[in-house]
């Protein structure tokens, strides 16, 4: 199962200007590519910018052969 915060450009940049860090960064800690303090706080806040947390859940095999 992927899992990912969606936010605005806006968001993005106001997490890049709260948590000084580049765009990569806050791009992985919003795709849960990276772990540790920095990508839990980014993420945290993210969440209360707004943000959405998605999950794609992938089909099981009975679900295909339908």
């Amino acid at each position: 199962m992927k899992r990912k915060i969606e936010v605005t450009k806006e968001v993005r940049v106001e997490l890049m200007k709260e948590f000084p860090v580049s765009e990569k960064t806050v791009f992985n800690a919003l795709t849960f590519a990276t772990g540790g303090y920095a990508a839990e706080q980014i993420r945290r806040r993210a969440l209360e910018l707004g943000g959405k947390l998605m999950q794609e859940v992938e089909p099981t095999p009975a679900a295909v052969e339908a």
